[in-house]
């Protein structure tokens, strides 16, 4: 398999397949499509597969600010 090679300012990048599936999880996780949509559109036959591929993804979603509503922060300042 070959790879994309975008250029960006005066940078190259290497996409290969392996890096788009990973983007592709992660873009649709974070635009609400279901996990297992996900699953079954990469081909996994395990959820625990695709939780591989979104795992940067739920340790964001496990930090406290993400709860928090944007102008609470200044309130208390």
């Amino acid at each position: 398999m070959g790879t994309v090679q975008p250029k960006l300012s005066d940078q190259s990048l290497n996409i290969t397949p392996h890096v788009f599936r990973h983007a592709f999880a992660i873009i649709s996780k974070l635009n609400g499509v279901d996990i297992y949509d996900i699953m079954r559109s990469l081909g996994h036959e395990k959820i625990e597969t695709t939780m591989i591929y979104l795992e940067k993804i739920f340790e964001k979603e496990r930090h406290a600010i993400h709860a928090w509503k944007s102008d609470q922060f200044g309130e208390y300042i």
